[in-house]
């Protein structure tokens, strides 16, 4: 319920985190130091969703998941899909997306919005199986929300190998969701521009191509 109503509240345009974390940061906190007391008494970690877990492990490269956008895009056929990939990109490895959240844009944007709310769900869903079922170590290490990812994953569970991994494949399970609905974006708006020669793209002011 967290993750939808994060990435629909983003997806049209309001700040999603900012406006739920009031309500749900101090009990993901204490989720956390529990977890820690668990581990430091050699008993089991009691909870999956401790600070972090969505930070980390469902917003890969930012919310929605848009670093495997990000990563679709920069081959896109589109130059200005492109542009903006090469502008987020380097934003994205810590975890901030707004560049490429409101270049294409996202908000208000049925080709995007529907992967965007879906890959939140998707690696909420398949993570907390994973670390439900003993898979991948359950979040006990605080770490900076701009940890990039992978790195984040291996951090925030105390060192677990098996979570590096699965920033890997997250990353690439994102990339699937994201890539039918790029492609979609893409055709159409490469179709729009051989209709209408004239029409161009706003970008940044000052950004070489």
């Amino acid at each position: 319920v967290y993750a939808f109503l994060v990435t629909l509240l983003w997806s049209v345009g309001i700040n999603g985190d900012n406006t739920l974390d009031a309500f749900v940061a101090p009990i993901f906190l204490q989720f956390l130091a529990e977890n820690v007391e668990a581990v430091g008494r050699g008993q089991p970690m009691p909870y999956v969703t401790a600070n972090g877990f969505f930070s980390t492990f469902v917003n890969v490269g930012g919310t929605g998941a848009t670093l495997g956008l990000a990563l679709i895009l920069a081959m896109s056929k589109d130059p200005a899909y492109r542009k903006i990939s090469r502008l987020s990109l380097p934003t994205q490895i810590f975890q901030i997306n707004e560049p490429i959240f409101f270049g294409i844009p996202i908000v208000l944007n049925p080709w995007f919005m529907i992967p965007y709310v879906a890959n939140a769900l998707l690696l909420t869903a398949s993570t907390y199986c994973l670390m439900d079922w003993g898979w991948i170590r359950k979040p006990f290490v605080n770490v900076p929300w701009t940890t990039p990812p992978v790195i984040g994953h291996y951090l925030l569970t105390g060192g677990d190998w098996r979570a590096a991994v699965w920033g890997v494949v997250s990353l690439g399970l994102a990339m699937v969701v994201y890539w039918p609905f790029a492609k979609a974006a893409e055709r159409q708006r490469l179709s729009a521009s051989a209709s209408s020669p004239s029409s161009t793209v706003v970008v940044p002011e000052g950004t070489a191509l």
